[in-house]
């Protein structure tokens, strides 16, 4: 399987009626993990680009100049530029891991099977679970009442008994998201990939987007990356246009990623 083609997979609409519904979702759900894994990689590498850049003004730069030239220096001219290299590696990193793990590993036969094998066994689980609970109360229940009510209450306690594990299973997961319809209408969609590889891939997208935390940071890191760069592009007279505008994004969403740790913008 090509690292990166099913992230460019085009699904069917009429196979995921549920994920459609999704905020800001797409009919190309790689997109949803390639926009999360880049700005994961700009959260991670622009602060350790930030932190080199400290080191150097300090531990080399700027012990390195004469005393007088010194305090013409100033940190600023290399701390927010480190934005400028550090924001596109991130970018790169991040898409290079998508395209590996959420394309290549994640999405194979293999990694599928054991996942869909994991989630209906935690189902089955759950499901025994709940019915020995239901019998337990069932059992303390009939103990409280009078003899002759207990044909009654049983009668009426039988319908729960038709629950199944499918109701216990993860309504993001790739079992639920593989039933949001009944059949397949165009099989013309699953002959470059299987239905549960597509399945697992817009379970992943499904999981992004249906949680809080995620789309929280996203949307504060995208609006404060935003402000970002139209600030560096207006402010900052050095460098050309693109290497501005990745200064301002990095330092947007790095401090997004800041403001979301500590639930500033919840």
């Amino acid at each position: 399987m090509d690292w990166s083609s099913i992230l460019l997979y085009h699904i069917n609409p009429h196979d995921y009626p549920v994920f459609l519904q999704c905020e800001r979702s797409t009919e190309q759900p790689g997109a949803i993990l390639m926009e999360s894994r880049a700005m994961q990689g700009i959260r991670c590498t622009v602060p350790v680009g930030y932190l080199l850049s400290i080191l150097y003004f300090y531990g080399y730069h700027r012990p390195r100049l004469p005393f007088a030239d010194r305090p013409l220096s100033k940190l600023h001219h290399y701390f927010y530029p480190s934005a400028g290299y550090s924001t596109p590696v991130g970018i790169l990193l991040g898409l290079a891991y998508a395209c590996y793990y959420d394309g290549y590993v994640a999405c194979s036969e293999e990694s599928v099977a054991r996942k869909i094998k994991h989630e209906r066994t935690r189902a089955v689980i759950a499901w025994r679970q709940h019915m020995q609970k239901q019998r337990e109360e069932e059992e303390a229940t009939r103990k409280r009442r009078s003899w002759w009510r207990i044909l009654a209450f049983s009668k009426a306690a039988a319908a729960p008994y038709a629950t199944s594990y499918e109701d216990f299973l993860d309504s993001n997961g790739i079992l639920s998201v593989g039933r949001q319809t009944a059949e397949v209408q165009d099989p013309s969609f699953y002959q470059l990939y299987s239905k549960h590889q597509v399945d697992a891939l817009v379970s992943a997208a499904m999981k992004l987007r249906q949680s809080p935390e995620e789309q929280r940071w996203l949307l504060t890191a995208g609006r404060l990356g935003g402000y970002g760069i139209m600030g560096m592009l207006l402010t900052w007279n050095s460098g050309g246009m693109c290497f501005r505008s990745f200064m301002g994004l990095g330092l947007g969403v790095t401090s997004g990623a800041l403001i979301s740790g500590t639930n500033l913008d919840s």
